[in-house]
């Protein structure tokens, strides 16, 4: 191996330096060379999944920041002079508990939660479309930042999921975001993406516009129309974050696939794809194989990353639900919002304690304001999902285990090492 010099390796017969010495010099000079490329090639292929998100955002995953980010003692609104009620996203991948989470909250404080998405809120019967949380004179009281542009008539959200049975919180206002990347299905070219784009599908949603039955609250579908709708990021003052287990989280978005099949009466789908362990594999498989030449040949997609996919069942499923906590830890640290992390089974675990984190984070009363309390809460019990253990064998679990390591940004890593 050549040694960069600026001068030639070259010694005068008047120079005092011995032969041997040089020797001995030119030797530690390789063996240290050695040692660099070694460290360097070990980190490379530590990091691959990080250099593509720094060529993108031009910034790595900030560790010093993660206790400050997650730390109780530390939770301050970016904002201090937004108005109330405030908006906390609910950032969840899907199947991770956000309905449990979103009727909890709701039911227990007895006050409204918010999404964006509005098929899944109520429409007011006067104007026949969503009840944004923010009306336009929200922009004025904002300290003068335009926050929802509301000379733009689709720059609004997120909607009121309930505002005819329940009074908006008094601080702050949970609300439902699955932001990007979800496409388990989609080739590479669409299923990766960047941080600017996954921000930009957090305050992504939808507004519609239709007819509502007044006696049953259900919306008509014949009679309605969806428009996309955006508002600005900046709005979100803090978070709440949902993790389930990786493997358990791949299988039950199989399920919630087969369950909209149904809807869409895809009889020739359901019968391909069972509910069960075989028909999970099969699914897998086909999906597998649907984008197998484009993932090879893909440059954002280094080969250590690609050559672990043939032993990983669905593994494009595992590559985007690694990037989504990946990209939602980075949108978090970029709008330097305060974010509670909250698991799956915590529920099922420590159900009291973990309605008092999430409660005492989002500044309410679990049990309603006081003037509420004689009345009634139905608290939504918790049944969790099945765990999906059988569905994956030893090989399978290990690779898995390998790939989330190699794909995880550190603190991704930290988050979900309790399930390696």
């Amino acid at each position: 191996m050549a040694i960069r010099n600026s001068k030639k390796p070259y010694v005068s017969a008047s120079s005092c330096v011995s032969p041997t010495m040089i020797g001995i010099l030119l030797t530690m000079a390789l063996i240290v060379s050695l040692l660099y490329n070694f460290v360097d090639l070990h980190r490379q292929t530590r990091i691959d999944f990080n250099q593509y998100y720094s060529m993108f955002t031009g910034r790595r995953c900030d560790e010093s920041n993660t206790k400050r980010l997650f730390d109780s003692a530390t939770f301050t609104d970016p904002n201090p002079n937004m108005p109330w009620p405030r908006i906390a996203w609910l950032m969840s991948f899907p199947n991770s508990g956000t309905s449990y989470t979103m009727k909890l909250v709701s039911r227990a404080s007895n006050r409204s939660v918010a999404s964006n998405y509005g098929a899944e809120c109520e429409l007011d019967p006067i104007t026949g479309t969503n009840r944004p949380v923010f009306h336009s004179s929200f922009n004025a009281a904002a300290g003068g930042r335009d926050w929802t542009h509301p000379t733009d008539t689709d720059q609004e959200g997120p909607f009121l999921v309930h505002f005819t049975d329940r009074q908006l919180p008094t601080h702050y206002i949970l609300t439902k975001t699955h932001c990007g990347s979800r496409c388990t299905a989609c080739s590479p070219t669409n299923y990766i993406e960047t941080k600017e784009s996954f921000m930009s599908m957090c305050s992504k949603g939808s507004k519609i516009y239709g007819k509502m039955n007044i006696t049953t609250k259900v919306r008509i579908p014949q009679e309605s129309k969806k428009v996309d709708i955006r508002y600005n990021p900046y709005l979100a003052q803090r978070a709440i974050h949902l993790i389930r287990n990786t493997s358990d989280n791949i299988v039950s978005n199989f399920h919630l696939e087969r369950n909209e099949k149904k809807k869409q009466q895809r009889h020739d789908w359901l019968s391909r794809y069972p509910n069960t362990m075989l028909g999970f594999k099969k699914y897998c498989q086909d999906l597998d194989s649907k984008h197998g030449i484009e993932e090879s040949n893909i440059r954002f997609l280094p080969s250590s990353i690609v050559q672990l996919f043939p032993n990983i069942p669905c593994h494009a499923a595992f590559f985007v639900y690694i990037q989504w906590h990946n990209l939602a830890i980075q949108v978090q640290q970029q709008l330097h919002i305060p974010t509670l992390i909250v698991y799956y089974e915590d529920y099922q675990q420590d159900w009291n304690h973990t309605i008092q984190r999430i409660f005492d984070f989002l500044h309410f009363n679990p049990w309603g304001e006081e003037e509420e309390q004689q009345q009634q809460t139905i608290i939504p019990p918790f049944v969790s999902g099945k765990r999906y253990i059988e569905y994956y064998t030893d090989k399978e679990r290990n690779a898995t285990n390998q790939f989330i390591k190699r794909l995880a940004d550190p603190t991704t890593l930290e988050l979900l090492k309790r399930y390696l």
